[in-house]
């Protein structure tokens, strides 16, 4: 999506209604889904329904995150190169994430490649339907467990636009992610004490059915 494209992202942002040409699925998956405290879980972020490596592709996409901030808390976020590489000279996508609200991630991209060389006889690759298959992922969340318990991660999609600057409608698809708490040290000694002394008694009542045994012989 290029600079005369993203009026129309601006439009899509302000609720502007555009024809949508394809639904794709936003979703999230965690991995793992169960993290002890003080552990480190990914969230991914994937689009999947667009075209491969042909129209629709993904041009933009303005995402808001949220999860329960007392299990959970930041710790970081990777965009992928799926809409063009930021860091290209000149860049190719402009992304920037947001953490200020408590519970929220508030995660925006904005391509300014062309959808491919039919529509824009000047312009030189890369073309986001060459980067782009049917699915891929956009960006990679990371968070540290801090407190016992479950928190659903839910996606609210405030727009999302094609290569050509109209707006996608979209299904949306969330995931959850659950914290356990780490045993005291006190109760992991108690534990290995118990199942000693059940070893130990599994293998004197051993000896006395044998000795039970040798008498009835």
């Amino acid at each position: 999506m290029n600079s005369l494209l993203r009026p129309l992202f601006g439009a899509v942002l302000a609720g502007t209604a555009l024809t949508a040409s394809a639904f794709p699925l936003l979703s999230l998956t965690a991995s793992p889904a169960t993290v002890s405290v003080g552990a480190i879980v990914n969230i991914e972020l994937l689009v999947s329904g667009l075209g491969d490596h042909t129209a629709p592709s993904l041009g933009a996409f303005d995402v808001i995150i949220a999860f329960n901030p007392a299990l959970l808390s930041p710790a970081g976020v990777a965009f992928d190169t799926g809409l063009g590489d930021p860091n290209a000279s000149p860049p190719e996508a402009y992304p920037s994430a947001d953490t200020s609200v408590a519970g929220t991630i508030h995660l925006i991209n904005t391509s300014l490649l062309e959808a491919n060389a039919a529509n824009c006889i000047f312009c030189l690759p890369p073309y986001l339907d060459d980067l782009q298959g049917s699915a891929f992922r956009l960006a990679t969340l990371t968070f540290t467990g801090d407190s016992p318990g479950t928190t659903v991660m839910s996606l609210t999609i405030n727009a999302l636009a094609d290569a050509q600057g109209e707006a996608l409608d979209t299904n949306i698809q969330g995931t959850a992610v659950t914290v356990v708490g780490t045993p005291e040290p006190g109760s992991l000694m108690l534990f290995a004490l118990g199942c000693a002394g059940l070893s130990g008694f599994a293998r004197r009542g051993g000896g006395a059915r044998g000795k039970i045994a040798a008498l009835d012989g």
